[in-house]
């Protein structure tokens, strides 16, 4: 194989796990810990959903443009992505296309009232506080369940574990 072809192959699979640009890098994730500004989910019918946190088959977002991740949201939020997923059973989004679109709004991003995205953001938070109420009382629900089961002592029949 000449240098010039080996060269090609080579660039192919960095473009695959690696996509920058001046505004926005993204990169696959591997199980190492490495901090980025957020993260995409990159497969599944939530693809393209940003997270705080590292998540299963994700990519890793770095950028200074302020509110990115809010943006990232709010396209996600509209369906706008949908277009994007391949129609195999597991759906996917491609990293090149993703990161296509999200170059775009980090280049517009400054036309975007930042009051809209701290309101996105505040709502955002609310809505994580809530979910983590939510799982509190299921939790406690559970207890409680337990503790009535308990209580009528009943057993499955045929069975001599109560």
């Amino acid at each position: 194989m000449s240098q010039k072809a080996q060269h090609k192959d080579s660039s192919q699979a960095t473009s695959s796990q690696t996509s920058q640009s001046n505004l926005v890098s993204i990169k696959m994730l591997y199980p190492r810990n490495e901090a980025a500004a957020f993260y995409i989910q990159s497969s599944g019918h939530d693809a393209g959903r940003p997270s705080l946190n590292p998540i299963f088959e994700c990519w890793a977002v770095y950028s200074r443009v302020p509110h990115l991740f809010e943006i990232a949201q709010a396209i996600h939020i509209s369906g706008f992505l949908r277009a994007l997923l391949d129609s195999s059973p597991i759906p996917a989004m491609q990293l090149e296309d993703y990161h296509a679109v999200l170059e775009s709004a980090a280049r517009v991003a400054s036309r975007i009232d930042p009051c809209r995205l701290r309101s996105l953001a505040k709502t955002e938070k609310q809505i994580r506080k809530w979910r983590e109420q939510e799982d509190r009382l299921v939790a406690f629900q559970e207890v409680v369940a337990m503790d009535i089961m308990e209580s009528l002592n009943l057993r499955l029949p045929g069975c001599n574990i109560h």
